[in-house]
Protein backbone atom coordinates (compact mmCIF):
# COMPACT_ATOMS: atom_id res chain seq x y z
CA UNK A 1 0.00 0.00 0.00
CA UNK A 2 1.60 3.59 -0.48
CA UNK A 3 1.07 6.45 1.20
CA UNK A 4 2.03 8.71 -0.96
CA UNK A 5 2.08 10.20 -4.45
CA UNK A 6 5.48 9.43 -5.00
CA UNK A 7 5.61 6.20 -3.72
CA UNK A 8 7.78 6.50 -0.39
CA UNK A 9 6.17 4.45 2.26
CA UNK A 10 7.93 5.87 5.08
CA UNK A 11 5.62 4.76 8.46
CA UNK A 12 8.12 5.58 11.06
CA UNK A 13 11.68 3.59 10.22
CA UNK A 14 13.93 5.66 10.21
CA UNK A 15 14.29 9.81 9.06
CA UNK A 16 13.85 10.28 5.59
CA UNK A 17 15.42 13.39 4.09
CA UNK A 18 14.10 12.84 0.90
CA UNK A 19 12.58 16.04 -0.21
CA UNK A 20 9.17 14.26 -2.27
CA UNK A 21 8.11 13.86 0.89
CA UNK A 22 7.20 17.37 1.68
CA UNK A 23 5.85 17.71 -1.59
CA UNK A 24 3.36 14.74 -0.69
CA UNK A 25 1.26 16.32 1.72
CA UNK A 26 -2.18 17.55 0.99
CA UNK A 27 -3.64 18.17 -2.55
CA UNK A 28 -6.21 21.28 -1.88
CA UNK A 29 -9.73 19.48 -2.87
CA UNK A 30 -11.41 20.87 -5.94
CA UNK A 31 -13.89 24.09 -5.41
CA UNK A 32 -17.27 23.78 -6.12
CA UNK A 33 -17.31 26.15 -9.47
CA UNK A 34 -14.32 23.32 -10.32
CA UNK A 35 -16.90 20.66 -9.59
CA UNK A 36 -19.68 21.71 -11.30
CA UNK A 37 -17.23 22.52 -14.48
CA UNK A 38 -15.87 19.29 -14.35
CA UNK A 39 -19.51 17.37 -14.20
CA UNK A 40 -20.59 19.83 -17.18
CA UNK A 41 -17.09 18.78 -19.38
CA UNK A 42 -18.05 15.05 -18.53
CA UNK A 43 -22.16 14.49 -18.71
CA UNK A 44 -23.44 17.80 -20.10
CA UNK A 45 -25.66 20.19 -18.52
CA UNK A 46 -28.05 17.40 -17.49
CA UNK A 47 -25.15 15.60 -15.13
CA UNK A 48 -25.88 18.49 -12.74
CA UNK A 49 -29.11 17.09 -12.23
CA UNK A 50 -28.60 13.29 -11.93
CA UNK A 51 -30.52 12.45 -8.78
CA UNK A 52 -32.94 14.95 -9.07
CA UNK A 53 -36.02 13.17 -9.29
CA UNK A 54 -35.59 10.21 -6.58
CA UNK A 55 -34.02 13.26 -4.04
CA UNK A 56 -37.12 15.02 -4.46
CA UNK A 57 -39.45 12.10 -4.27
CA UNK A 58 -37.49 11.33 -0.77
CA UNK A 59 -37.58 14.72 0.61
CA UNK A 60 -41.16 16.07 -0.47
CA UNK A 61 -43.24 13.77 1.90
CA UNK A 62 -40.97 15.01 4.97
CA UNK A 63 -41.01 18.64 4.07
CA UNK A 64 -44.80 18.46 3.31
CA UNK A 65 -45.34 16.73 6.98
CA UNK A 66 -43.46 19.44 8.87
CA UNK A 67 -44.99 22.05 7.29
CA UNK A 68 -48.30 20.59 8.19
CA UNK A 69 -47.43 19.85 11.38
CA UNK A 70 -45.67 23.35 12.45
CA UNK A 71 -48.93 25.19 10.64
CA UNK A 72 -51.28 23.10 12.62
CA UNK A 73 -49.44 23.47 15.93
CA UNK A 74 -49.79 27.47 15.51
CA UNK A 75 -52.56 27.44 15.31
CA UNK A 76 -53.82 24.97 17.88
CA UNK A 77 -51.51 26.91 20.28
CA UNK A 78 -52.32 30.26 19.38
CA UNK A 79 -56.51 29.32 19.95
CA UNK A 80 -55.19 27.76 22.98
CA UNK A 81 -53.28 30.71 24.68
CA UNK A 82 -56.26 32.93 23.38
CA UNK A 83 -58.86 30.80 25.82
CA UNK A 84 -56.80 30.95 28.87
CA UNK A 85 -55.74 34.48 28.19
CA UNK A 86 -51.94 34.18 27.43
CA UNK A 87 -52.43 35.26 23.97
CA UNK A 88 -54.69 38.19 22.57
CA UNK A 89 -55.37 37.34 18.86
CA UNK A 90 -56.24 41.41 18.58
CA UNK A 91 -53.17 42.43 19.69
CA UNK A 92 -51.08 40.02 18.38
CA UNK A 93 -48.17 39.88 20.83
CA UNK A 94 -47.46 37.72 23.58
CA UNK A 95 -47.62 39.81 26.61
CA UNK A 96 -50.11 38.14 28.81
CA UNK A 97 -53.57 39.38 29.05
CA UNK A 98 -56.10 39.43 31.97
CA UNK A 99 -58.90 36.66 30.83
CA UNK A 100 -61.92 38.56 29.47
CA UNK A 101 -65.35 38.11 31.53
CA UNK A 102 -68.25 36.74 29.58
Amino acid sequence: MELFANGNNNNGGGNSNNSNDKKAVKKKAPGMVETARGIVRSRGLSGLFVGLAPRIMKIAPACAIMISSYEYCKRFFRRWNAEHGVYSEEEEDFAPQPKKKK
